[in-house]
Parts: structure tokens; sequence; C-alpha cells
């Protein structure tokens, strides 16, 4: 069904070696909104989008510090996934590279060094602005664009 924007919280152990990477901007930066497995506590697993980081600081090594170990809660919104590349437009992923332009799901976490026979929830969380150690990634990136529709009563 649709989740799209559905407030979620989930709690989990995050696999830090499996962070997949999507090409985007924040705030006038170029960089990549951080995709870790989150692995549930009913053993399951839902790739979480972490947040933001700048270009040159794609390598998880430059910020150690941001790697949650143990138990974790993530609080966000869940985020359903793609039916396919949304555009011709959009460059093909880059799976070599690590480097995804459209949020394919299925092979994001194909990539991500899952155990075999893994189950992965039907959707992505956005996590919410909650810092990060280290401030990065930097959380609530998720940006929610509704329309402004009032309604328009004329009184005769």
């Amino acid at each position: 069904g649709d989740v799209d924007y559905t407030p979620v919280t989930v709690t989990g152990t995050f696999l830090h070696q499996g962070e997949r990477h999507f090409f985007s901007t924040w705030e006038g930066d170029t960089g990549f909104n951080v995709y870790t497995p989150l692995q549930l506590e009913d053993g399951r697993f839902v790739l979480v989008n972490r947040g933001f980081v700048p270009y040159d600081l794609k390598d998880p090594a430059k910020r150690r510090q941001g790697e949650v170990a143990g138990k974790v809660t993530v609080t966000g919104l869940a985020r359903n996934p793609l039916p396919g590349k949304p555009s011709m437009m959009l460059p093909d992923n880059d799976v070599a590279k690590n480097i995804f332009f459209w949020k394919d799901r299925d092979v994001m976490a194909a990539t991500a060094g899952l155990p075999a026979g893994a189950t992965l929830v039907p959707f992505f969380i956005d996590a919410d602005r909650t810092p990060n150690p280290g401030g990065l990634p930097v959380g609530g990136v998720t940006i929610i664009d509704l329309p402004n529709n009032h309604l328009q009563y004329a009184v005769t």
C-alpha cells in the first residue's frame, strides 16, 4: 500500500558497511544521501536515509563518528520505493562506484551485503533531524511539498 510520508519509529542495528549513496544536494551543496541498512529486532531489514553528507565526505572513513553502534531507535517518514527509473533523463545508477541517481530499492539492498535470504521491508525510511554524532549525516532532508489549495467559498 501507499505509505509515503507516514511517520514511523523503528528499533534495530545499523549495518554501516552496507551504506549506499544517493546523489543529492542540500542547502546548495552537492553530495549524497546516505542509505544504511537497519536490521530490525524481528530480523527484517529496512534501508534508512540517514541524511546528507558533502561530496568530499562520501567515504565513511572520513566520518566514523556518525556510525552509531548497537541498538538504535530511528524516527522518520516511510517513503514508497519507485516502480522503476523515473526519467530517461537521469543517468543510470553506478553500482560499482556506489552512486545512485534514482532510488532502486532492490538493487540498493542487493548490493548492501545483507545476509542471504534477508527479508526487506517494502519501503524506505527518511530519518528525522535527530543529530548524528559528529554532525554527519545531516538528517531531516525530506522536503514535504504539499500543495496550498485553499477552498474558495462564494457567499451569496
